[in-house]
C-alpha cells in the first residue's frame, strides 16, 4: 500500500472544502476524542489562518491512515534538572531571557494520530517518524533546534514518546482542558 503524505491545504485547494470535509469525516480516534474533534472542526480554520499545519497520511483512496499537525514556536524553558549534555545542547541554540529560563526556537506536534477505523494501516512511529521528517525539512527554511509535544498524563503515552527519543522537561496545566500535560522535546 503506498501512503501519501497531504497538507489540509493542498487538498482544499484541490478538491475544495466540501470534498476535504468528506474525506475528513472517515477518520476517527477512539482512543482521544480531542484529537478528532479538531480535525473536524478546527485544522482547515487553523490552516488557513496559518496558525498550524495539518497533514493527512493517506492512500490513493483518500481514506486518512493517520495525521498530525505542526507549528512553530518560542518556547520557553525553565533549565531544571537537564543533564549537563543536554543543558549544554539547550543553551547552544537558545538565548537566555532570564536566569535559568531559555528562549528556543522550537516546533510543536498539536496533534498526531491514527484513524481508528485503520488502526493496522500504519503505527504510531510511522506517523510520528513522518511529522519528524517533515519538521526537518521546516527547519532547513526557517530553523529551529528541537521538537516537543503537550501529553496527556498517560503511562503509555509518555513510553511512546520516550521510545521515540523525547525526554520530559515541565509539565503545564490547561484551564480549559482541566487537564495537565506532560512537556517533553527532542533534538532535531
Amino acid at each position: 500500500m503506498n501512503l501519501l503524505t497531504i497538507n489540509i491545504l493542498d487538498l482544499i485547494e484541490n478538491y475544495g472544502e466540501e470534498t476535504t470535509h468528506k474525506f475528513i469525516d472517515d477518520f476517527e480516534c477512539k482512543k482521544d476524542a480531542s484529537i478528532e474533534k479538531f480535525l473536524k472542526n478546527n485544522a482547515m480554520n487553523f490552516a488557513k489562518q496559518k496558525l498550524s499545519s495539518t497533514f493527512l497520511i493517506m492512500d490513493e483512496y483518500y481514506k486518512i491512515y493517520g495525521m498530525f499537525t505542526l507549528t512553530h514556536k518560542a518556547l520557553n524553558i525553565t533549565n531544571k534538572s537537564f543533564s549537563k549534555a543536554v543543558s549544554k545542547r539547550l543553551q547552544k541554540f537558545s538565548s537566555s531571557i532570564y536566569k535559568n529560563t531559555l528562549l528556543v526556537s522550537s516546533f510543536l506536534i498539536a496533534q498526531l494520530a491514527k484513524n481508528s477505523k485503520y488502526d493496522n494501516g500504519i503505527s504510531g512511529n510511522k506517523v510520528l517518524e513522518t511529522a519528524i521528517k517533515y519538521i526537518v525539512m521546516a527547519r532547513q527554511i526557517i530553523s529551529g533546534s528541537l521538537v516537543y509535544v503537550d501529553v496527556k498524563n498517560n503511562d503509555k503515552l509518555i513510553n511512546f514518546y520516550k521510545n521515540n527519543g523525547f525526554i520530559e522537561f515541565d509539565k503545564r496545566y490547561s484551564e480549559k482542558d482541566k487537564i495537565e500535560y506532560i512537556q517533553m522535546m527532542r533534538f532535531i
